[in-house]
Formats: C-alpha cells, sequence, structure tokens
C-alpha cells in the first residue's frame, strides 16, 4: 500500500542519515568537539526510528512491518557501530 512505501521510504532516509553520521565516525579527522554533537544526533535519530515505529504499525501490512523490523535492525547495527567506535 502507499502507507507501506512511504513508511519504507522514510526509515531508508533515516538509516542514510544514520550511514553518513557513521563515516563521519570513521574519519579521523573528525575533532573531539564534535563528538557530544554527534552522539545526540545518532540518539535523535534512533528516538525517531523508535517513535515512527509506534506510529505506523497500525497502517502497516504485515510485509511492510517486516520491511521495516529490516532496516530498523540494520539501524541499530549502525548506532551499535558509533557507539562502540568512540
Amino acid at each position: 500500500t502507499e502507507i507501506n512505501q512511504v513508511s519504507i521510504q522514510v526509515f531508508e532516509l533515516i538509516k542514510e542519515e544514520l550511514q553518513l553520521l557513521a563515516k563521519g565516525l570513521f574519519n579521523d579527522a573528525v575533532r573531539e568537539e564534535y563528538k557530544k554533537e554527534r552522539d545526540y544526533l545518532v540518539d535523535y535519530v534512533w528516538k525517531n526510528i523508535e517513535s515512527r515505529m509506534r506510529e505506523t504499525q497500525r497502517h502497516l501490512s504485515s510485509e511492510g512491518w517486516a520491511q521495516l523490523e529490516n532496516i530498523r535492525d540494520e539501524c541499530n547495527d549502525l548506532r551499535w557501530e558509533l557507539k562502540k567506535n568512540d
């Protein structure tokens, strides 16, 4: 359905945000003063994911929900990768 597609597109964009944050993390030139801001952004993006999961659950088909769960899991992996590489 259209709701499935929109939700999945939104989650893909959120995942891209985390991937961009991860790319910045692995760059040795990133200075310490940006670390707290980056951590805040990672947590903010993650909270956005959790909030959207709750909002969209009742509107999605089981296939759409499964796709969102996969994207969420990928995002969670990225999130922990960001946190453990400090």
